[in-house]
């Protein structure tokens, strides 16, 4: 088993072992990692494993601190909130799988410690084809079971609070596409976003699939408007763009606009890897609040995604148990709304000053 830098795998060669592996998600491929690096790490440290020649593992691993993502700390981690974590190829016996292990807990570990890292944080996806069967709910992850990873992710009014053995329960929200017909999907939404979803139709909102070369320029149109009316710091554009022309022509890449009398009143852009959606980010006008476009334009990538044989839809964490009246809680609440299966996150830490951390827990 050898260690090989992420810069030294072809990038066919790395997304050919995220396309079989039952715990890789689009949050592994090259596409992604070249987002990450750019846009949310101070470093790009991933690697893979080959054996016999053959690469049979990958690793997505960056290096953040409180410029680029972390929270008041020097972090080693394989993304945070778009998590990646080991993926390897089916079929390892048990001495390459143990050997491949051991690389992979040195190599972190030196990178943390030449990095002076404060902590170490590890997760899975929870769309990787594993998660969704269930198969990773029956065992405790072996960075826990063998490594000594542990709790240590809470979340305060504002976001993250890391410290050793503080623990927020973090639930993503995961529409199962694949559990009834559009009529059991509709049931299943919050009384009040029913009662959205019928003003919108009846207002004569429509949803489309935008797919122009140029589209994710409309969308960041309106979302300057948007962040102006909710203050909200707003990514560049060149963000937007990278992901939409490398995600995109791939079908990884959607983007849904309501539509009120040929105006688009809201949009939504979402994530598809292996039978997967996953919401990445949404923006209405003043108008479309008014028409509840906001929650017809979820409700119109539901169906769609049904329609395409899609399993499921992930909105994205909410925290139940937390104050109503946090920040954390209010934006995250929405997600709640769509008839979702609570799936608790799977993250653990390693930390290795915990000292850096009692004052802020």
């Amino acid at each position: 088993m050898r260690l090989v830098a992420y810069r030294d795998i072809p990038s066919h060669d790395w997304d050919a072992v995220c396309d079989v592996s039952g715990q890789a998600w689009l949050f592994h491929r090259s596409d992604w990692i070249a987002i990450e690096e750019r846009y949310f790490s101070g470093e790009n440290l991933s690697v893979g494993f080959e054996s016999k020649g053959r690469l049979v593992a990958v690793l997505p691993l960056y290096f953040s601190d409180t410029s680029n993502g972390a929270a008041q700390e020097n972090l080693l981690h394989s993304g945070i909130h778009r998590h990646a974590g080991l993926a390897c190829v089916p079929g390892l016996d048990a001495a390459s799988l143990a050997a491949l292990k051991a690389l992979m807990r040195n190599y972190m570990f030196e990178q943390a410690v030449a990095r002076q890292c404060h902590r170490i944080q590890l997760a899975f996806q929870s769309l990787a084809p594993e998660s969704l069967d269930g198969a990773r709910g029956l065992e405790v992850p072996f960075w826990v079971s063998e490594w000594g990873f542990f709790h240590g992710l809470a979340f305060g009014p504002g976001g993250m609070y890391p410290a050793p053995a503080m623990s927020t329960v973090a639930c993503d929200q995961v529409v199962m596409l694949d559990d009834g017909d559009e009529d059991a999907l509709f049931s299943r939404l919050a009384e009040a976003c029913r009662r959205n979803v019928r003003k919108a139709l009846k207002s004569g909102v429509e949803i489309q699939r935008v797919q122009e070369p140029d589209a994710i320029n409309l969308y960041y149109e309106m979302a300057k408007v948007s962040s102006q009316r909710t203050g909200e710091s707003l990514a560049p554009l060149s963000y937007y763009r990278d992901i939409w022309n490398a995600l995109h022509p791939s079908n990884r890449c959607w983007l849904l606009a309501a539509l009120h009398d040929g105006e688009a009143v809201a949009m939504l852009l979402a994530l598809i890897d292996k039978g997967g959606a996953s919401y990445l980010a949404g923006v209405s006008t003043a108008r479309g609040l008014d028409l509840r476009a906001n929650d017809m334009v979820h409700w119109g990538l539901i169906r769609t995604l049904k329609r395409e044989g899609l399993r499921c839809y992930r909105l994205g964490p909410a925290f139940p148990g937390l104050p109503d009246d946090w920040p954390i809680v209010r934006v995250s609440r929405f997600k709640t709304k769509f008839g979702a299966r609570f799936v608790p996150l799977t993250t653990g830490s390693y930390f290795l000053k915990p000292g850096h951390y009692p004052e802020r827990a």
